[in-house]
C-alpha cells in the first residue's frame, strides 16, 4: 500500500513538473476570469454561506477531536498527579496550590477582564480596543464550558 502511494505521488509530481508551464498559464487564466464569473450578489452570498457552514462543521469536528484527545490522554494522568500530590504534599502546599488554581476561575478572570476594559476605555477613549479582549475572554469561556460539558 505504501509503495503504491509513493508511486502515485511520484507520478503526480512528475506530471506537474513536466507540464508546470501549461498548468500555470491555465491557472492564471482561471484566476483572471474568476471575478467576472461571480459578480452577482446571490452567488457571493451562496459561497460565503457555504464557506461559513463548512468552516463551522470542520471547527466542531476539530473541537470534538481535541476534547477526545484531552480526555483520553490527559485525564488519567491528571487523576494520577492529584492522587500523588494528596498523598505526598503537606497541607500548606495543598492550600497554596488551591489558591493558585483559584486565580484561574471564571470569576477571577472576569474581574481582570472588567478591569482591563475600564483601563482601555479610560486610556484610549475607544471601544475598538476592547473588542479583541472581549472576543478572547468570551471565546475562552465558551470553549472551556464546552470542554467541561464534554468531559462530564
Amino acid at each position: 500500500m505504501l509503495g503504491t502511494t509513493a508511486v502515485v505521488i511520484f507520478i503526480v509530481f512528475y506530471l506537474i513538473y513536466k507540464k508546470h508551464e501549461q498548468l500555470m498559464a491555465w491557472l492564471k487564466e482561471q484566476l483572471s476570469i474568476l471575478p467576472s464569473r461571480y459578480l452577482s450578489l446571490g452567488k457571493q452570498r451562496f459561497f460565503v454561506t457555504v464557506g461559513g457552514l463548512i468552516f463551522i462543521t470542520l471547527f466542531i469536528i476539530l473541537m470534538g477531536l481535541i476534547q477526545d484527545f484531552i480526555f483520553q490522554e490527559v485525564g488519567e494522568f491528571d487523576n494520577l498527579v492529584v492522587s500523588w500530590l494528596d498523598i505526598t504534599s503537606t497541607p500548606l502546599v495543598i492550600d497554596l496550590t488551591r489558591g493558585i488554581n483559584a486565580l484561574g476561575t471564571h470569576l477571577t478572570i472576569m474581574l481582570w477582564f472588567v478591569l482591563g476594559v475600564v483601563v482601555l476605555r479610560v486610556t484610549t477613549k475607544k471601544w475598538a480596543h476592547v473588542i479583541p479582549l472581549a472576543l478572547a475572554w468570551g471565546g475562552g469561556t465558551v470553549i472551556d464550558h464546552l470542554l467541561l460539558f464534554r468531559m462530564d
